[in-house]
């Protein structure tokens, strides 16, 4: 398994649309200044702002985005615009090779998930099933779960030690009680069932 480095004060953090299109320029906005003022540098895709039929940019366009991120030595992390069905269109055109020499911090949810998936299967990078622009750094700054949220990630992200216990936001529901060890993959349930359709 491949781990990015932790993030420091003043890291680059690359913006990437592997999907769909901005939906909400306001939380974009949010999004951008909570990250810069949690003491990080932005950058934005080429693509992030553009909008191609029902996402940013061609799959090919979307793929250099995220690859240029990859490679590019000073961008220390990528956290996706948002996520969307058309994710799956640039898993062919990634090279994994080059992910897996230049591991970053690579973060984001619902179809984004098909991007984790194929990140751990062949590249073997561990990556972060977690907020992504819009509806994460963007979301209302007054709402308890965004504070929640934002905290797990600098936690998750800031650090060299494991995370240890994950802080519970609401209740915890056991269905089956007992214990287990293994690797723990995240994602969207119906997107990974997409997969094998």
């Amino acid at each position: 398994m491949v781990k990015p480095f932790a993030l420091q004060q003043g890291d680059k953090i690359g913006i990437a649309a592997p999907s769909m299109h901005i939906t909400d320029e306001k939380a974009v906005k949010n999004g951008i200044e909570t990250l810069q003022a949690l003491g990080f540098r932005v950058e934005i895709g080429a693509t992030v702002y553009s909008k191609y039929r029902n996402t940013t940019a061609t799959a090919i366009e979307r793929a250099k985005e995220i690859m240029d991120f990859f490679e590019d030595s000073k961008t220390k992390a990528i956290i996706c615009l948002v996520g969307g069905d058309t994710t799956c269109q640039v898993l062919k055109l990634l090279d994994y090779n080059k992910i897996n020499a230049h591991p970053k911090i690579f973060s984001g949810m619902s179809d984004i998930g098909h991007l984790h998936l194929a990140f751990l299967a062949r590249a073997s990078l561990v990556s972060l099933y977690g907020l992504d622009l819009l509806y994460g750094f963007g979301a209302a700054k007054d709402d308890p779960a965004t504070k929640y949220n934002i905290d797990l990630f600098l936690k998750c992200c800031t650090q060299k030690e494991p995370l240890g216990k994950i802080p519970a936001y609401t209740q915890w529901e056991c269905w089956r009680s007992g214990q287990a060890r293994g690797r723990l993959v995240g994602g969207y349930l119906q997107a990974v069932s997409g997969l094998f359709r």
